[in-house]
């Protein structure tokens, strides 16, 4: 395990380090490092290299420093969606997590929490598309033997849904519940336009309706400083160094007026769908289906492979569940349930008023 502590290298090779292991998300990049240090997390990029000094795994280690009972200085560290490594290598991902455990211990940390896009399972349990052919079970017994436990605080989705982007138009429409392919005509019909606009009235339109969403429906969203920063970062910054942006903008229209809006995030060769917003007005015309179906043939011309919905409540959601309705959106959509390791924690200083502590008063924008 190396620290990468040579400013210049983290900042204009870490990317092209990353992009080609296992794995590889955009969460582990040096720009959403960049985000989480405006938020008062210190960033330590690792790298694991053989013995001809290619690398076969890195981490973009997240600390953060906090005070215990308000006056006990103590950190905390995170990866996430990370580590990267092959987990269907056990010796290199052993020893990535046997170092990242040391290395917590160096740093006198409480705990070291990580979440990798490590395959557990695809498909809904008993049903016909199961296949639970993948590493992840195997490792989660050793994580066990080993300390690490499932955590209470599932930062990143354990479960999401995929979507091929390499299927055509006629396969994904056939794929579609028929209530979905309805309200994607409607929407149609009805004059609704998708328009990619990241101008800065646009984005602003965007923090307008996601105040407006979150105070409707009651859910947690990041705050707006968060999303400047993160717009600023994946996007902007992009843009003024002419190289393609992460973030882009969607906007669903109707007579003139943005009416949804999403965030989408573009790495590799994924399409991500983190953040989106509406407004009550005009949900009869159904624009949030034609967003979705334009964001899966825009994903296609940008040359994506797979559009991850960015999370469901798992294959069977309660009915009191409250994303049982988005749940049921992106189901309309055919796509396939993926379920990933989840997050898992190892605490180093098991004192009563630590980890517990940090549970009970670390907010969701603490920690992701």
């Amino acid at each position: 395990m190396r620290i990468v502590n040579n400013i210049e290298e983290f900042e204009q090779k870490w990317d092209d380090i990353i992009s080609d292991l296992p794995g590889a998300h955009f969460l582990q990049t040096r720009e959403w490092g960049q985000i989480k240090t405006n938020g008062g997390w210190i960033t330590i990029p690792a790298v694991w290299e053989d013995d001809t000094g290619n690398p076969f795994a890195a981490a973009l280690i997240l600390e953060r420093s906090i005070k215990l009972l308000g006056f006990i200085p103590a950190s905390i560290l995170y990866v996430p969606r990370g580590p990267l490594v092959d987990w269907k290598k056990s010796i290199q991902w052993k020893t990535v997590i046997r170092d990242l455990a040391e290395y917590a211990r160096k740093r006198g940390a409480i705990f070291i929490k990580i979440d990798p896009e490590c395959l557990v399972g695809t498909g809904i349990p008993s049903q016909l598309d199961e296949n639970n052919d993948f590493a992840g079970k195997n490792i989660i017994e050793e994580l066990k033997k080993n300390g690490w436990k499932l955590s209470q605080d599932q930062i990143q989705y354990r479960n999401t849904v995929w979507i091929n982007l390499e299927l055509t138009e006629d396969d994904w429409l056939a794929r579609l519940k028929q209530k979905t392919r309805y309200n994607i005509r409607l929407a149609q019909k009805k004059g609704v336009e998708i328009v990619e606009d990241n101008s800065n009235e646009a984005f602003e339109c965007y923090l307008a309706l996601t105040r407006e969403t979150v105070k409707r429906q009651g859910f947690y969203a990041h705050s707006e400083t968060y999303h400047r920063l993160m717009w600023q970062h994946l996007h902007t910054n992009f843009v003024n160094n002419k190289k393609k942006p992460v973030a882009r903008l969607l906007t669903a229209r109707f007579r003139k007026q943005i009416i949804t809006t999403w965030i989408l995030f573009q790495w590799k060769d994924m399409l991500y769908y983190p953040y989106g917003a509406s407004t009550r007005e005009h949900r009869e015309v159904m624009p949030t289906y034609a967003l979705f179906w334009e964001a899966i043939k825009f994903g296609q011309k940008m040359g994506c492979h797979t559009f991850d919905m960015w999370g469901t409540p798992g294959p069977n959601p309660s009915p009191r569940d409250p994303y049982l309705g988005f749940h049921r959106f992106k189901e309309g959509f055919g796509a396939e349930l993926v379920e990933f390791l989840g997050t898992y924690d190892l605490v180093i200083n098991p004192t009563p008023v630590s980890y517990t502590h940090i549970r009970a008063h670390e907010t969701p924008e603490h920690i992701v």
